[in-house]
């Protein structure tokens, strides 16, 4: 199963073949004890992501950048604004970098992602790219909409995924998170920061078509009620309140 599912464990947004098609992401905001119980509870029944570390708990590190104007369009939900983000984001210490553009409506979700080496990160600060590289696409909607870096979001992701008939699944439980203003595109872990949720989790669920019986399963057992996070939002506002103005 979990060669099956090889596309699936870092891909957010459950890799299908073409350009995709939307799938369901429902979130929850759950105290940390919250959060050991439902891994507890869900450990029988989805398998836990290869890529996870049993140093980090069974996790592994997710870092990202945000994308904004500099007036933070995309912060203040400002029209044309609001159901995108702009991000880039590595998992881990891996050798390349996700461009990924996150379309919401609701609790539908697509995204398109392209892989780079991070060498070629340089390009998107640059006024015009040429258009046979694969992250083209990636670097026009950043100069039309004059999108810089603005937040790095860090945290902690423990994966579980599966396939039913429907498709496949995927729970995550993203811990310890840390966030800070930025101005330059580097991507990784990094010192200091504001914390977020310091004592909460963020869960979610992922699935294709209609709630998986394993997660109506979970919610009727747990009570868990769906709650929409944004880490960029609340990073954000966590440094700005902080006086963060210092960028990492």
């Amino acid at each position: 199963m979990i060669a099956a599912l090889s596309q699936q464990f870092l891909s957010p947004s459950l890799y299908r073949p073409g350009r995709g098609a939307p799938t369901f992401e429902v979130k929850f905001l759950i105290a940390l004890a919250q959060a050991r119980a439902v891994e507890d509870w869900i450990a029988p029944h989805l398998a836990l992501d290869p890529h996870c570390e049993p140093a980090l708990g069974n996790a592994y590190r997710v870092s990202s950048v945000y994308c904004d104007s500099p007036e933070l369009d995309v912060f203040h939900r400002a029209p044309g604004y609001a159901s995108r983000k702009f991000r880039l984001r590595r998992y881990g210490d891996s050798p390349g970098v996700f461009l990924e553009r996150k379309t919401k409506w609701g609790d539908r979700l697509l995204k398109r992602r392209t892989w780079v080496p991070p060498d070629d990160l340089e390009r998107l600060a640059q006024s015009s790219c040429d258009r046979q590289w694969p992250a083209f696409w990636f670097h026009r909607h950043l100069t039309a909409r004059r999108l810089r870096p603005t937040c790095h979001v860090s945290y902690l992701r423990t994966a579980y995924a599966a396939l039913n008939g429907e498709g496949p699944m995927r729970l995550t439980i993203d811990r310890s998170l840390r966030c800070a203003l930025c101005e330059d595109w580097y991507v990784g872990p990094f010192d200091g920061g504001s914390p977020l949720f310091p004592d909460e989790a963020i869960l979610e669920l992922k699935f294709c078509t209609t709630l998986p019986p394993i997660f109506r399963a979970l919610l009727q057992e747990t009570g868990l009620d769906p709650r929409a996070v944004s880490k960029y939002r609340r990073g954000v506002a966590a440094c700005l309140a902080n006086g963060a103005a210092e960028a990492v």
